[in-house]
């Protein structure tokens, strides 16, 4: 699951890295650039490192010398600010776990302070790359792969009133605070003021989408009772009862978030400290913005981004178009800003800019920077201009020309002996060692495989990851036992989750036993990467019997809910029925949840493409009522509702917010069978938390892990018609 997520995010994201940068060559002379670095993404996949002081420190100098940058745009505050805020869910395990590691960068590595430390040496300013409406989200909401999301605003729980919600009362929105509300403004401007006062930024960039899939249509959500009110004031209709006009309703709402800005920008203006709005860019910039991995949704739904006033009155100092950039948006915005002392930039990583645009690109997302060449260079694209470059540079002190050696190579633009390449990974510069064992993987040269595996100790985490993963390519023997001895000793996530399970998978074929062995090694770390590793569709002799015996035995509950994950390949198969039916019992709530998903799709027998969808009720159709598979089927749907129904009234499980959605889910996979079973659990209305769960389960449909559930308005007024307690008609 993690390394489907790693690979979809590396693909959406050169997508983007890419487009940014589709119109052209550079211009020669051109004015400085701003980066923007979203250190949050580039966890999960190798990108330029920031994990260490020194990683941080190396790409801002990098930045500064090679790329014409003379403005951060850094996203590790917003990390920051969320570990400060943010109530995270522990039955979400592999996002607290992430949240973990982000706190170790963050508390004991000190990024943050890297980065503004490395800013200011470098003479550029450093702003803070934040949102305007996320918040995090309740535990039901569609968004972290799997439920429940990730966290929530402590905000958010404290004060529910203050959360969007829908016109009938029965959802509310994951991602906002809806700012109608004086006291939500205040709380939010306070702890943004003060969180870039006392951290020393030079300002804030806003953008404007949310991550997560609760919104269903546009106008779904913000019928809050001061928007209820004061419309009702204005126009004497009732938005919750009666047709009324949504433009009207969308600047209304629009009204609040300049509203906001305005309180935002009275406590920046103290400190000399600035705002830059993020507009959408494709499409209409006066609403919020696209969220990229929830397809064209704008995600926070119908609020009226009225940014012409908010130049007029002065409120922001900058609007940046977003990726993919827009030339007519960027032209339109510069026309208002004429005559005021608001910029105006866009993402565009080459080609021509509109003049008087400020440039902003991505770099950082890949490894361009780390190749000792420039933003003159075009890293990446058709006309890369990278020639062959002196192999004696290696011996000399400038880095920059070691980096440029080292990467041509790396790129298959030049030959070179491995014993040019091997003293350069012991280098004092951490790309240069990075590039080094970049190159002697692409040299494929089996001598090399010792100095690999050596890289697996360095110092530097960054340079361990590339170590593993150019072991990926170019392994000996004893080169998966190295990888897990190296998991074993430092325990960091970013090697564990990405780089060692990316580098193990291409070993696996040929080598399954090495990895078997390690599912039951007396160290939790290795086990959960070994286990991750089979769960990518890997399969051995011993493997099935390995995994569930872990799944019956591991003291560890992760362990066990990742076993069953891995066992739910063997499609039809009486153990890991067993064993999956088990666990539906199983003393710790949340593997009760996930064997609830993987018990559907072994008797369901789904196809593999829906494996990351459990959570999305794809419905399959039972076996004869006869036959032995038929059987198990009407036994693991009768099963599933009797899990159901323990989050009934009185409900006092961990997972009450959120487990009834994956049972629920899970027991819609059973087509026709199992949807009657949920539509009698709403008729009997005895039970009435239970019969709303069902309700929300059959008529209000939410995935976790892959997209969201479009309606239009009026599929929602009729799914409201079948509530078991409201009364529409």
């Amino acid at each position: 699951m993690k390394n489907s997520k790693s690979m979809r995010l590396s693909v959406i994201l050169a997508v983007l890295f890419a487009a940014a940068g589709l119109c052209g060559a550079q211009s020669a002379a051109e004015p400085p650039r701003t980066e923007i670095i979203s250190t949050a993404d580039g966890q999960w996949v190798l990108w330029l490192p920031m994990d260490t002081y020194l990683g941080v420190e190396t790409a801002i100098d990098t930045l500064a010398k090679d790329f014409n940058v003379n403005r951060i745009w850094w996203r590790g505050g917003q990390d920051d600010m969320w570990l400060e805020n943010i109530e995270f869910r522990p039955a979400n395990r592999f996002y607290y776990y992430y949240w973990d590691w982000l706190r170790y960068l963050n508390r004991e590595v000190k990024t943050n302070d890297a980065a503004i430390k490395a800013a200011r040496k470098n003479g550029l300013e450093i702003w803070l790359w934040t949102a305007l409406f996320e918040y995090g989200c309740q535990a039901d909401a569609g968004g972290c792969q799997r439920f429940p999301y990730q966290g929530e605003y402590k905000i958010r729980s404290e004060h529910p009133e203050w959360v969007p919600v829908n016109k009938y009362g029965t959802r509310i929105q994951g991602g906002p605070i809806e700012f109608a509300y004086p006291e939500a403004r205040k709380t939010i401007v306070d702890s943004m003021t003060g969180y870039v006062v006392d951290n020393g930024y030079d300002g804030i960039v806003l953008y404007t989408y949310v991550e997560n899939f609760t919104l269903r249509y546009m106008d779904e959500f913000g019928y809050n009772q001061p928007i209820v009110d004061e419309f009702k004031k204005r126009y004497g209709v009732d938005i919750r009862t009666q047709p009324f006009d949504k433009d009207a309703w969308a600047k209304l709402r629009g009204e609040y978030v300049t509203q906001f800005l305005r309180e935002l920008h009275a406590g920046f203006a103290k400190h000399s400290k600035k705002i830059c709005i993020q507009l959408e860019a494709n499409g209409d910039s006066h609403l919020p913005m696209i969220w990229v991995s929830g397809g064209k949704v704008r995600s926070v739904g119908n609020i009226y981004m009225d940014w012409e006033r908010w130049v007029k009155e002065g409120l922001v100092n900058e609007l940046h178009i977003y990726w993919p950039g827009n030339d007519e948006t960027a032209k339109k915005a510069l026309e208002i800003c004429k005559g005021t002392e608001v910029k105006v930039s866009m993402l565009r990583n080459r080609g021509d800019m509109p003049p008087g645009v400020i440039r902003a690109t991505m770099v950082c997302t890949g490894n361009t920077a780390e190749t000792g060449f420039t933003y003159k260079d075009n890293i990446g694209y058709d006309d890369e201009n990278t020639p062959p470059q002196p192999i004696e540079a290696l011996k000399g002190d400038d880095v920059y020309a070691k980096r440029r050696v080292l990467y041509v190579i790396s790129a298959g633009k030049q030959k070179a002996d491995i014993s040019d390449i091997i003293p350069s990974v012991k280098d004092k510069d951490n790309y240069v060692k990075r590039l080094a064992l970049k190159a002697l993987a692409k040299l494929n040269d089996p001598k090399a495989v010792p100095v690999l595996e050596e890289a697996l100790c360095d110092p530097e985490n960054s340079v361990r990851m590339q170590a593993a993963v150019s072991l990926g390519d170019l392994h000996g023997p004893d080169s998966i036992d190295r990888i897990f001895d190296t998991v074993k000793k430092y325990h960091l996530m970013q090697f564990d989750n990405v780089a060692a399970c990316q580098a193990l998978i291409k070993m696996a074929p040929g080598n399954l036993d090495a990895i078997v062995t390690r599912v039951s090694d007396p160290d939790l770390n290795v086990r959960r990467v070994a286990v991750t590793v089979l769960q990518a569709g890997l399969d051995a002799p011993g493997a099935k019997d390995a995994l569930l015996k872990t799944a019956k035995n591991d003291m560890d509950a992760w362990m066990r809910e990742l076993a069953l994950s891995a066992t739910a390949k063997y499609q039809k198969d009486p153990a890991v029925i067993q064993v999956m039916t088990d666990a539906l019992n199983d003393p710790d709530e949340v593997v009760q949840v996930r064997a609830a998903m993987y018990l559907t799709w072994v008797v369901g027998a789904l196809p593999p493409n829906n494996r990351l969808d459990l959570d999305g009720w794809t419905k399959f159709n039972l076996d004869s009522a006869d036959s032995p598979l038929g059987k198990t089927q009407r036994q693991a749907l009768e099963l599933l509702m009797k899990l159901f129904r323990k989050y009934g009234d009185g409900c006092s499980r961990d997972d009450a917010e959120w487990g009834w959605r994956v049972v629920g889910n899970s027991i819609l996979c059973f087509g026709n069978e199992g949807q009657k079973l949920l539509e009698d659990t709403i008729a009997n209305k005895q039970d009435r938390r239970l019969a709303e769960l069902a309700w929300q389960v059959v008529y209000i449909k939410q995935k976790a892990a892959t997209e969201y559930c479009p309606v239009t308005e009026e599929q929602d007024r009729e799914a409201h018609l079948h509530h078991p307690f409201l009364n529409l008609k």
